[in-house]
């Protein structure tokens, strides 16, 4: 069975990842990048904040399949935030 706490940590720490990246370029890039990536931190920001929405919501579910779907979310979401930072990057 998949553990709460467990998916809190790694989902703090997957998104914390994407916000140090975000932190990086704002130290070495111009006004324009900075604000994009001030951008990027707000979405993830919002994204943590949905999932564990999603998280506490489907506590009657399935909990092998709740987690599944919000693993997926996950995957997807940090997928999307590389996506950008490495066209930030560029």
């Amino acid at each position: 069975m998949a553990s709460t706490r467990q998916f809190k940590k790694d989902l703090n720490q997957t998104l914390s990842e994407v916000i140090e990246e975000c932190y990086e370029i704002q130290r070495s890039a111009d006004k324009a990048t900075s604000k994009k990536a001030e951008k990027l931190i707000d979405s993830a920001i919002e994204t943590f904040d949905k999932i564990i929405a999603k998280l506490h919501q489907g506590a009657d579910q399935n909990p092998k399949t709740h987690f599944r779907a919000l693993r997926d979310e996950l995957t997807k979401s940090t997928a999307s935030f590389y996506k950008e930072i490495d066209k930030l990057k560029s």
